[in-house]
């Protein structure tokens, strides 16, 4: 899921506290063939952490190419991080390690991806990246670098998307961002990796609220931007693209073609145009940013969308995304300056989910969203509650309707005492194995409600499968992930609340 916080939950807080005075987001393997139920139904196993600063999860077939090991990172208070690997067995994890050790205190990131055939851990550190062995508690060196990821944070080691591929050929290669741009290294049929190719695409500085420089790497694109069938590294630099075109041999090039943009905007990302707005005038402002370029339509050549917010003061706000399609020009793609279709939203959005719902290579979206208004804002210092609505697009032949196929609301809450705000969960996945993606909404701290994807022109069902299960405060907690490759998606929950013990919650699907 992509989360839009430029107007998101510190706006509605201040915005709903105001009177008061308060201030204030795997394929399954060939050897196992996914089946359908008509009920969705889950083992579900809880794994508890205990009072400890910081928790981690990751999942890797290790040493199963059917059943993913569980990897969970603690971080105690005094700073001790420790790993222990969790394996499935008849749908459930148990609640103990089969392994476990401590880690070093120069680790900075995890990650997991594919080294040749095999799935690996991979331990960061200031200057190389280790292939680390949770059974054994050992590491090897697979590169030397260096980032803009200099010391560990205390409390915490976060998993980072640096280990994925880039060229399209089944090997994972590593991007690191560093000072100057990112170093990029290609994978070998080996397990070997290429001398790093340095991308020039600076990250953006900005300022702290007491004055320290804070560096943003940015935004990576991966698409074929010169249409010969392979994909791109593409930046946004100095007002205009930057595309590292990839070789036959899967490497990048060093020196980028420079391309002017036909579609105007005003900022590279949504964190860009996020602090760029906090600092002005929401009377009446308006600003519009590169959100994304990839294949909409499924034509193979890449679109490009832009995201746009109006406001006309706290209560007047618009959300728009105008859908760019790719051409095919002179062995570059173009972009169509005047959008091809629109999605128009009131209010404040909160969240944007693109998936294709019923498999037929073109790509939907779910838009959450709430419109701010006097009496709802009365209302909900009443209920301690606020509506959003959450509105689904099915792109038909290529474009998106002006209006959505359906609407769903949900509810948030917050609490005044300690300013904590509670997001349902919203998930897109197919988690009955018929190859349609199902809607899977929270229900409060203990309820998962899941309405069935349907055919036929239907979208979703409209009675919902009920699942009684412990659900954290906080979408970011909720992971989708393919454990038991059975081709339906099952559920990863970290519960984090402040001032409670941690655990982990995981539903398998039977």
């Amino acid at each position: 899921m992509k989360r839009v916080w430029f107007l998101g939950s510190l706006l509605l807080l201040s915005a709903l506290a105001a009177p008061l005075g308060v201030a204030a987001d795997k394929e399954p393997s060939a050897n196992k063939k996914p089946s359908a139920n008509k009920k969705p139904a889950f083992h579900i196993s809880t794994i508890h952490t205990g009072q400890v600063k910081g928790q981690t999860v990751l999942t890797a077939f290790l040493d199963d190419p059917l059943n993913a090991n569980l990897l969970i990172v603690t971080v105690d208070e005094g700073n001790q991080r420790n790993i222990g690997l969790f394996k499935l067995r008849d749908g459930l994890y148990q609640a103990k390690p089969e392994f476990g050790h401590q880690l070093d205190s120069n680790v900075i990131l995890m990650d997991v991806g594919r080294l040749g055939e095999q799935e690996i851990l991979v331990t960061f550190t200031r200057n190389k990246v280790w292939h680390y062995d949770p059974y054994t508690g050992r590491s090897r060196e697979l590169i030397s670098m260096s980032s803009i990821y200099g010391s560990p944070i205390f409390g915490s080691i976060p998993k980072m998307d640096l280990f994925k591929d880039l060229n399209g050929d089944g090997l994972d290669d590593f991007i690191i961002p560093d000072f100057e741009g990112f170093q990029v290294y290609i994978q070998d049929e080996n397990r070997g990796f290429s001398a790093p190719v340095r991308v020039f695409a600076p990250p953006r500085v900005e300022m702290t609220y007491n004055d320290h420089p804070w560096y943003q790497p940015r935004q990576i694109f991966l698409s074929d931007m010169t249409l010969d069938g392979r994909q791109d590294l593409i930046f946004w630099v100095d007002d205009e693209f930057s595309v590292f075109r990839q070789a036959k041999d899967g490497t990048f090039d060093m020196y980028p073609m420079r391309i002017k943009s036909s579609v105007k905007f005003d900022h590279d990302g949504l964190e860009q145009m996020s602090t760029a707005m906090q600092y002005e005038d929401q009377s009446n402002n308006s600003a519009k940013a590169l959100f994304q370029i990839t294949d909409l339509d499924g034509d193979k050549v890449p679109d490009l969308v832009t995201l746009s917010i109006t406001s006309k003061g706290v209560f007047k706000k618009k959300t728009t995304y105008e859908i760019h399609k790719g051409r095919a020009g002179d062995g570059i793609v173009e972009f169509s300056p005047i959008p091809d279709s629109r999605i128009e939203s009131k209010g404040i959005q909160f969240e944007m989910e693109e998936q294709d719902f019923n498999s037929d290579g073109q790509i939907d979206m779910v838009i959450s969203t709430v419109e701010l208004s006097i009496g709802k804002i009365l209302a909900a210092l009443i209920t301690r509650s606020i509506d959003i609505d959450l509105n689904f697009y099915q792109m038909e032949d290529g474009l998106y309707p002006a209006k959505p196929n359906l609407k769903r609301e949900i509810t948030a809450t917050f609490s005044f005492s300690s300013g904590d705000m509670f997001f349902p969960s919203v998930l897109i996945a197919d988690v009955d194995g018929d190859k349609v993606s199902d809607l899977l909404v929270q229900d409060g701290a203990n309820k998962l409600k899941i309405y069935i994807g349907g055919k036929d022109g239907k979208l979703f069902a409209k009675r919902s499968v009920d699942i009684e299960v412990s659900m954290p405060n906080d979408p970011d907690l909720v992971e989708l992930v393919d454990l038991n490759s059975d081709g339906k998606k099952d559920i990863v929950m970290r519960h984090q609340a402040a001032g409670e013990p941690r655990k982990v919650v995981i539903m398998v699907s039977k």
